[in-house]
């Protein structure tokens, strides 16, 4: 299990994703002022979803 860093370039896309992890129950940290999330312990395949809902629901994140 590892810890995964979503950046984000604006606030909708943040708030979309915090949103999305909250809604799966996934452990996290964000920092609002940064736009980052970290979602904690979670498998690789959990990752790659988080990753394919943030594809399908066009959030801008940064590289």
């Amino acid at each position: 299990m590892y810890d995964y860093k979503f950046s984000f370039a604006d606030e909708d896309s943040f708030n979309t994703f915090l949103d999305i992890v909250y809604d799966e129950e996934l452990w996290c940290n964000s920092c609002r002022k940064e736009k980052s999330v970290v979602v904690i312990s979670i498998f690789e395949s959990t990752a790659e979803y988080l990753y394919k809902l943030i594809e399908e629901k066009g959030l801008k994140v940064l590289q």
